[in-house]
């Protein structure tokens, strides 16, 4: 597959049917015939950017592309209910403002997921370390908990409303923009469907993941095509209805440091009337490798929770994983920053981008983020060339999601967590200073890339040369970007 992916055809492109105005027509590329999509484009190839991938980061560029006059159209590789799966994340304040711009309204989210009011920090034998307040300006929440596929329908509900076409199923096969001035060809085969498609645009999102096949066949500039970097952690995560509420219903609990085991749980639904909510777990593992036997991980994990010693007298966390129907594993990866996200009319968003760890659910805000400063770097340069917005696209989050990714691979709160569990007596409550440094290292993680950078991100980068998380030489680069001493 990646010699395909890799592949830079150059035949000419002829229409075997160009009288046909109704339904797809045929073209033969490179002695291969091909179905070309139909699109409804209203200003021509000059004005169609290719969305690669139909996540988060794919439909928020789509509608940004789409605010700025621009007529995109969405490639997906995979079918609805796997696009649509997964588990619970969390939109800090700032990407539900992102997402109200975008479209999705507040009050529509509220119904879809549930308005976190606190963020919690325990250890596993449920003394309490610190506690964020959550509740926002008074007009933005500070935080809401949602079904991920909940989010990438509602974004793809407004999307589909304004008329941007989203194709699933669709892989795509090679990207070709050296052949035609002006014009990018997309390759993409359709399952179920024997003829290929041929998809033409102005440019290229990748916005494809973590294991993004664009950054790694045609993002030539980076001196390593997938920087993926594996933390010796899996994140076991489930979802569970009908469980009943705990504490007052609106809080995410983190009970754990950054040794051993580590539960993170929340509620990603409203309770009914008889106290029941959907809710969201995951369990961070430390450990070499996986299982691929999924019928083992439930018990797995149930004597991992056992051996750490959990105990939390809200929240019964065995009972929470032996509920739940669908055990999903995920090794704990990250990328380390690239050296570049665009090559002339290509660019990566989101994960594909700068994935980063799941810490204060930094990565869907940042490909929120993405989108926006796509939106900007296009309204601001209207008459510029593709390629060079793009660039000043890059420019615009590149510092931000860079720092963002530095410091989300420290953990701070974790390891702040870790140091509680360390050093402070099992007979003893922790200390209130362990709070007051959570409280305002996580003011940094959540509010990433909306603040100028200071001095203080020393502190962030410090802790994480400290505990070994982090290279000297990666220090320096963040610092660099930060313009630290």
């Amino acid at each position: 597959a990646d010699s395909v992916l890799a592949e830079a055809n150059q035949s000419p492109i002829t229409m075997s049917n160009p009288s046909d105005k109704t339904r797809p027509g045929r073209l033969s590329y490179g002695g291969t015939t091909y179905r070309l999509s139909t699109m409804k484009t209203q200003g021509g190839l000059a004005t169609r950017p290719v969305i690669i991938g139909a996540g988060v980061a794919g439909v928020a560029s789509a509608i940004a592309l789409l605010d700025v006059g621009l007529d995109p159209i969405i490639l997906e590789q995979r079918a609805d209910g796997k696009l649509l799966g997964g588990a619970g994340i969390n939109c800090q304040g700032k990407a539900i403002e992102a997402l109200n711009s975008l479209g999705v309204s507040t009050s529509i989210m509220k119904a879809a997921g549930r308005v976190i009011k606190k963020q919690s920090y325990y250890t596993p034998d449920g003394r309490h370390v610190a506690s964020l307040d959550k509740t926002g300006d008074g007009t933005t929440p500070g935080q809401i908990g949602i079904h991920r596929g909940t989010l990438i329908q509602l974004l793809l509900d407004v999307a589909k409303s304004r008329d941007i076409e989203v194709l699933m199923k669709h892989h795509v096969s090679s990207i070709d923009q050296t052949s035609s001035p002006g014009k990018i060809t997309i390759k993409s085969t359709i399952r179920s469907n024997a003829i290929p498609t041929i998809v033409e645009g102005s440019l290229v999102i990748g916005a494809d993941g973590l294991n993004s096949l664009v950054r790694r066949h045609y993002i030539s500039g980076n001196r390593n095509k997938d920087p993926q970097h594996y933390h010796g952690v899996t994140h076991y995560r489930g979802v569970v209805e009908n469980f009943p509420s705990f504490l007052d219903g609106s809080t995410m609990v983190l009970a754990g440091g950054v040794k051993g085991v580590k539960a993170v749980v929340y509620p990603i639904g409203n309770p009914c009337e008889k106290g029941l909510q959907t809710i969201n777990w995951v369990l961070a593992v430390e450990e070499d490798e996986i299982n691929e036997d999924a019928s083992t991980h439930c018990a797995h994990i149930v004597k991992l929770v056992r051996a750490n010693g959990f105990n939390l007298d809200f929240l019964d966390v065995e009972s929470l994983i032996t509920k739940c129907t669908d055990i999903q594993a995920w090794p704990m990866v990250d990328l380390d920053p690239l050296d570049t996200w665009t090559d002339a009319n290509i660019a990566l968003a989101g994960d594909a981008a700068h994935g980063m760890l799941p810490v204060g659910s930094g990565g869907a805000m940042a490909a929120l983020l993405d989108a926006l400063a796509l939106k900007e770097a296009f309204e601001k340069n209207a008459t510029a060339p593709h390629s060079e917005v793009l660039r000043i696209y890059e420019g615009l989050r590149y510092k931000d999601a860079s720092m963002h990714q530095g410091k989300c691979r420290q953990q701070p709160a974790e390891n702040i967590v870790q140091e509680a569990m360390d050093n402070v007596p099992v007979t003893s409550e922790v200390p209130p200073e362990y709070e007051q440094r959570i409280q305002e290292i996580m003011k940094k993680i959540h509010n990433a890339g909306l603040e100028k950078t200071t001095a203080g991100e020393n502190d962030v980068i410090a802790l994480g040369v400290s505990k070994g998380i982090i290279t000297e030489e990666q220090a320096a680069a963040l610092r660099g970007l930060a313009k630290l001493g």
